[in-house]
């Protein structure tokens, strides 16, 4: 893996987490049913949602139920030409991992409307395994 993919992995941590950890209650991709959607009517979008582009949007607007396990079907039919140009090339298993963040509830004190101790905690874990260079 390049320096440079980590840099971005890296970024697009950092960009997502700091997105919805400042109101993960208004801004995480979450219906009133519960499930995870990659854009929902309002406008909210999971972590995948949210590094799409236009054309991804057009495509999955209102599509419910995704896990981190549906990002292996999404990814392997859509590699990388839905995203935004910054998020390209990140690699499958990131997005699952970032996912995976992303619709835990109890990453998030939505009580507080932030992220919660154990999200920071899984945030470093993922930061580390991707300085460790672990996500292709």
């Amino acid at each position: 893996m390049s320096n440079n993919t980590i840099k971005r992995q890296l970024r697009a941590v950092n960009e997502l987490i700091d997105y919805y950890k400042k109101d993960p209650v208004r801004r995480r991709g979450i219906t009133a049913g519960g499930a995870c959607c990659y854009l929902t009517p309002e406008g909210k979008s999971c972590a995948v949602g949210k590094a799409m582009n236009k054309k991804g949007h057009k495509k999955y607007k209102g599509n419910t139920g995704l896990t981190a396990g549906g990002i292996y079907k999404f990814y392997d039919e859509n590699p990388d030409d839905l995203f935004q140009v910054k998020y390209k090339g990140l690699g499958r298993d990131f997005w699952v991992k970032m996912q995976t963040i992303h619709d835990g509830g109890w990453n998030w004190d939505l009580e507080e409307n932030t992220i919660s101790k154990q999200g920071e905690e899984r945030v470093k874990s993922l930061i580390f395994q991707i300085e460790r260079g672990e996500y292709a």
